[in-house]
């Protein structure tokens, strides 16, 4: 399984359809990083006008560790005990309203 980890992120005021380069540091300008950039447009609310802002992220794909992967597994078994616990709390409730008093 890949994982995907952002390894660079810069936030600009205001809303931008281009950014300088030079503002990414060279060590993320590799081949195998995937760049985003995200435009969230400005506002006018009570407090007044936001100028939007623009965020540029850099992130970088690789393969889960066979740790990672057993920490993944532990993690889903644990969330599925509890589902299944909580499910169950679930039917005894409906069970005792919708069964007659005896």
């Amino acid at each position: 399984m890949m994982i995907t980890k952002v390894v660079f992120e810069k936030k600009y005021n205001g809303e931008y359809e281009s950014l300088p380069i030079s503002d990414i540091p060279k060590q993320f300008l590799v081949p195998e990083n995937r760049v985003m950039i995200h435009i969230e447009e400005g506002y006018h609310d009570s407090n007044g006008w936001s100028e939007g802002e623009t965020t540029i992220r850099i992130f970088k794909r690789r393969e889960q560790t066979p740790e990672e992967k057993e920490e993944m597994k532990k993690f889903i078994r644990e969330k599925q005990a509890e589902r299944r616990k909580e499910r169950y709390e679930d039917y005894l409730k409906l069970k005792a309203e919708f069964e007659p008093n005896e």
